[in-house]
């Protein structure tokens, strides 16, 4: 799954909500601080965002050199966000040049912090930052089976790190798409995770834990058989049924799969275009999500209440 969202903060004085829902938005994630000032704009970003039906999810700049500080940024942050509910992860914003002379084992006690205060309330925790910062200035390898990851990389090849699940593709600058929301420049995501369903499940950000009873309830049992059927968005191909398994490269899918990637690099992410039909020679059910067997891949067809494919 790729669904389009954007990050705003108080840059985004005044923002055009309505038009950015038309030109596809479907979540935001808002600054709620930097430091240990609140962002003059959450407030009114998180109330529009939500009255357009959006997701919402929000994150902290941090300063912070010192566990110390951290602690108290973490702690402002909760102060900020107390009574909302989020469909997002919560994260802290780390890659400001100012803290990295703080070090590696500094920084990486910063985020472990963090995360320990976070967590605590209830929150579902994740960790923004780029390439650079994952991979030299905090020890992104070894933090990386502990958190969720938003790392920003604007290329048009999706990150390759494992517990990547919002990728933001571009800002300023966009080799995707305009770097235009509604009119205005705005930085730009992919969620790569279904965050709106795991919330309610896993009883984060607000939520209630869905419980077995109520998830029965919520299930949609359609009859999916093997055979024919077309993509109603753009759907990843996997390596396996469920979103545990890799995606698989471009270079991997048959020829006629090929054909109908987002992307035509062979060693980019597959991905198929809305519209794709597909053979489903195999149908497999896991807890509550659909997945088809494909000769190119595993894609879903149902994940929760939400249907990405139909059969034709």
């Amino acid at each position: 799954m790729k669904v389009f969202g954007i990050d705003i903060s108080t840059w985004q004085r005044g923002y055009p909500y309505s038009k950015a829902t038309k030109d596809g938005v479907k979540f935001a994630i808002l600054r709620a601080g930097f430091g240990t000032t609140k962002d003059n704009q959450f407030e009114t970003h998180y109330k529009h965002a939500k009255s357009q039906g959006w997701g919402v999810g929000a994150y902290w700049y941090t300063y912070a050199t010192t566990v110390s500080g951290a602690k108290k940024e973490a702690e402002a942050f909760l102060k900020a966000i107390k009574g909302k509910k989020f469909e997002y992860p919560i994260y802290l914003d780390i890659e400001d040049k100012s803290i990295r002379k703080a070090g590696k084992s500094t920084l990486d006690q910063i985020v472990k912090t963090f995360g320990d205060i976070i967590e605590r309330a209830g929150y579902y925790y994740g960790v923004y930052t780029n390439y650079d910062w994952y991979r030299n200035v905090i020890s992104g390898s070894s933090l990386n089976s502990k958190y969720d990851w938003w790392i920003a990389s604007w290329t048009k090849s999706m990150p390759s790190i494992k517990n990547a699940g919002l990728w933001q593709f571009g800002g300023s600058s966009n080799a995707i798409r305009s770097n235009k929301v509604g009119g205005v420049v705005t930085d730009q995501n992919y969620a790569l995770k279904d965050y709106p369903n795991k919330m309610k499940q896993m009883g984060k950000n607000g939520y209630a834990k869905t419980t077995v009873v109520e998830k029965i309830k919520e299930k949609v049992s359609p009859a999916y058989k093997p055979g024919t059927y077309i993509t109603m968005t753009e759907v990843n191909v996997r390596a396996g049924a469920g979103t545990k398994y890799r995606l698989k490269k471009v270079k991997e899918l048959s020829l006629d799969g090929q054909k109908h990637a987002t992307a035509k690099t062979p060693n980019a992410y597959a991905c198929y275009k809305k519209g794709t039909t597909f053979t489903a020679v195999k149908i497999i059910k896991e807890g509550y999500n659909y997945w088809a067997q494909t000769p190119s891949g595993y894609v879903c067809i149902q994940y929760g209440k939400d249907i990405y494919c139909k059969r034709k």
